[in-house]
């Protein structure tokens, strides 16, 4: 399932800068100037550094080129101009290891790059550029650049230069022999001032200052080269309420403004495998066959190139290729650990590999994967804690791969890292554990002080030792998750017969997570209630045999801390439930004892309460409710009662992708309606779209039951062109961006079933949905004579 994750922070900065650049842009070319302009003939090489400074950070840049002016006007110039670098700190053209452009403005660096160009400068406004239009065209042709990069490049064509060429090449009131020692532009509002001047160069300054709802002041000291008519040296200056501003321009020798060292081959695999490029993909993501040609083409040029290896491990990642993950795999091992820090999940993975090799090619990559605490919390507390919980003799689980179809290829290999695996986790634990580093240690201490436990079993005082050392580290899931690890030890004692002090333990644990539960600033707590429902289970069967309204009341508070929505079925919780083989909901549990204390009705409400977490017992439901109610009707208690309880749906008023239809939800009132929330941009959406499309088509002729997709983050064109691929013949339409916040859609694809009365019910995630809105919707009301009563549970 994928999460939606808003428009990141740095796509709203971009987005700012540019206006910022834009309105400086305006404000600079207000002057007009005619009198001395830069000579025909003249030439230099130059660097612009541009640093942006705002309340998320620094943005800084240093561009170098080259400018010859081949023709002189009053008013214009005509220059040869080439990009030969760009340093933007990630992104930087003299370095192939900072080669991946992260926007699309440094994909429009590296379509200029070491492409002279021909540019018209005028100097009292923009104007179209041919030379760089010409280029940018042949880039989103050959490069197979998206819709989004080619309407950047497109809208940019007409601004690249304009600021920097402004300063560089400066058209001044008069010759330097008669310009005055001060003077204003056009508007007034700039003022110049001569600083300095000889036979061979003019120094001036510059101030602007303009009030037009946020403050700004605009400054700069240049220095011309009156033997070329361009500058030698400029500083700029804007400081306004929201942005800092700094520009310097200086010409340099052309021994300093070497060209990149980056082929045109070079520049066409980096930009084929960028996100804005389709070269590589189809509909459905990356292509097998294109991947194949274009690892073939490239590897040899960039294979050892460490950028190169990350952008292939996550094509082959993305890939539909048989052996994607062998390569997958082989291809991490290969790159350095440092090189994979801003990309946590492929860290995570390599160190899947890593650490059935040896305890310090695990330990070595930890110690990046630790940076990204999440990350590393979930690598500790869902797969190396397998390594101690799972371990099952070699030949069992041989057995289960065959069953799942393994081959025996397959096996030899994965056999032999279970078995390098269950060698090196122990030490691996303790050098983890004993580690200097205090969040490395925090994380992995409460399971190895449950090893240490397993591992001295005959030791009741050391057992009970550990056990108190585990409460006392106490707190959340976020350290260590000890509450899991204390479970484990509370049945590890009963298991030895220590049913006193296993008790005793439990119960001080179980105060321990309902004090945790009450704190809503706990970002693990319902992580938490999971394992109190857990705990309260073991307390409700240990006290069975003998305190039986005691053990009830625990299940009852079993089936109380359940889960009760998407929320606080909390997906990582899932690993706890593998790994203390408990289970997800005891209300059925409850449901049971209290029927067999001949509390029907409420044990009705119980697994109504459960149904709405877990529409997989609907058919549990309604065989109990048969058996317990026989002279009423399921139907009606489920309309009247179930049905009832469900939240209003939120209204919509949506357009489908080519805006022929409208889509409006009162259209559906008084049937059902299955709701689809899916993007083309989401994988495991894409992978169910055949399943999807065969329910749309099975219930066409249905009165009772309609189906609706609303496409979301997405693109109309891009939804057509998806749809029209795979022959998907079923209603769609386009977010209005308002619709998934108001369901409070948690993840992509999400289904929302809408009862003809209105009231909405969400299926959870990993649940059969077909199979519940079968249920749900094919509910028959009894007629006539076989009618049955309507009964009330409340």
């Amino acid at each position: 399932m994928y999460i939606d994750d808003p428009i990141p922070n740095s796509l709203t900065r971009m987005k700012k800068l540019l206006s910022f650049a834009g309105l400086f842009l305006l404000i600079c070319i207000a002057g007009k100037a005619q009198q001395f302009t830069p000579k025909k003939g003249s030439e230099g090489y130059y660097k612009v550094t541009t640093t942006m400074k705002h309340r998320s950070g620094n943005d800084k840049n240093t561009t170098t080129w080259y400018f010859k002016v081949l023709e002189v006007t009053k008013d214009s110039l005509l220059l040869n101009c080439t990009l030969l670098n760009y340093d933007g700190g990630i992104f930087n053209t003299a370095q192939i290891d900072k080669s991946s452009p992260t926007n699309t403005r440094e994909l429009e660096v590296l379509a200029l790059l070491n492409r002279p160009f021909l540019y018209h400068f005028k100097h009292e406004k923009m104007s179209d550029q041919p030379g760089i239009a010409t280029i940018f065209n042949e880039r989103i042709k050959d490069w197979q650049l998206d819709n989004n990069a080619a309407g950047n490049m497109k809208v940019n064509e007409r601004s690249y230069l304009v600021n920097e060429l402004y300063w560089i090449a400066p058209f001044l009131p008069a010759t330097p022999d008669k310009l005055p020692d001060s003077w204003l532009s056009e508007d007034s509002l700039s003022k110049f001032t001569v600083l300095g001047r000889d036979a061979a160069s003019l120094q001036y300054s510059f101030v602007r200052e303009e009030d037009k709802g946020q403050k700004m002041n605009f400054t700069g000291n240049l220095s011309l080269d009156l033997s070329t008519g361009m500058i030698t040296a400029a500083a700029l200056k804007s400081i306004s309420n929201d942005i800092d501003f700094e520009r310097s321009i200086i010409r340099v020798a052309p021994s300093e403004g070497s060209a990149s060292p980056f082929s045109e081959d070079v520049k066409t695999a980096i930009a084929k495998m960028s996100s804005y490029s389709k070269a590589l993909k189809n509909e459905d993501g990356y292509d097998s066959l294109k991947l194949e040609k274009y690892f073939s083409q490239y590897d040899p040029l960039l294979g050892n190139i460490t950028s190169y290896r990350v952008a292939k491990a996550g094509m082959l990642q993305g890939s539909d290729m048989k052996d994607k993950y062998e390569r997958y795999n082989q291809i991490l091992t290969q790159i350095e650990d440092a090189a994979l820090v801003t990309y946590p999940h492929h860290l995570f993975n390599k160190l899947q590999e890593v650490k059935n090799i040896s305890v310090d090619s695990a330990y070595n990559t930890i110690r990046y994967l630790s940076r990204m605490k999440q990350s590393y919390g979930s690598w500790i507390q869902h797969t190396f804690a397998q390594d101690f919980l799972h371990q099952e003799p070699i030949e069992e689980l041989q057995k289960a791969w065959r069953k799942h179809g393994a081959s025996e290829k397959e096996i030899t290999w994965i056999t032999k890292n279970v078995i390098n695996g269950r060698r090196i986790a122990y030490p691996l634990a303790e050098k983890l554990a004993n580690d200097e580093d205090t969040l490395i240690r925090n994380e992995v201490y409460p399971m190895y002080l449950w090893v240490q436990a397993t591992k001295h079993a005959s030791n009741k005082d050391s057992v009970l030792r550990i056990a108190h050392e585990l409460e006392n580290i106490g707190g959340s899931k976020g350290d260590g998750n000890p509450h899991r690890y204390t479970l484990l030890l509370y049945r590890q004692l009963r298991a030895a017969g220590h049913t006193r002090e296993a008790g005793a333990l439990l119960s001080r644990e179980i105060a321990t997570m309902e004090k945790n539960r009450m704190d809503s600033l706990n970002a693990d707590r319902y992580t938490e209630q999971n394992m109190l429902a857990y705990a309260c289970k073991l307390k409700s069967d240990e006290l069975a045999a003998t305190d039986k309204k005691a053990s009830m009341a625990y299940l009852a508070k079993a089936a109380k801390y359940s889960p009760k929505n998407i929320k606080e079925r909390a997906s990582s919780s899932f690993y706890d439930r593998v790994l203390l083989e408990s289970k997800e909901s005891y209300r059925a549990d409850f449901a049971e004892a209290l029927i067999a204390q001949g509390n029907s009705k409420e044990a009705m409400k119980v697994l109504t309460e459960q149904l709405n977490a877990d529409p997989s017992i609907f058919e549990e439901l309604k065989t109990s409710f048969s058996k317990n109610f026989p002279q009423a009707d399921f139907y009606n208690f489920f309309h009247n009662y179930i049905v009832r309880s469900w939240k209003t749906a939120p209204d919509f008023t949506l357009k489908s992708p080519d805006d022929k239809i409208t889509y409006k939800l009162a259209d559906y009132r008084g049937k059902w309606l299955l709701l689809d929330f899916w993007g083309t941009w989401c994988p495991p959406c894409r992978a169910e779209m055949p399943k999807i499309n065969a329910f749309a088509q099975k219930i066409k002729g249905r009165n009772d039951l309609s189906f609706l997709s609303i496409a979301c983050q997405d693109q109309p064109e891009k939804v057509i062109s998806y749809l029209a691929a795979h022959n998907f013949d079923m209603p769609a339409s386009m977010s209005d961006n308002q619709v998934q916040k108001k369901y409070e859609v948690p993840g992509y694809p999400a289904k929302f079933l809408i009862s003809p009365s209105g009231t909405v019910f969400n299926i959870p995630f990993g649940e059969d949905w077909e199979k519940a809105v079968e249920q749900i919707t094919g509910l028959q009301e009894k007629k006539g004579k076989d009618a049955k009563v309507q009964t009330r549970i409340d």
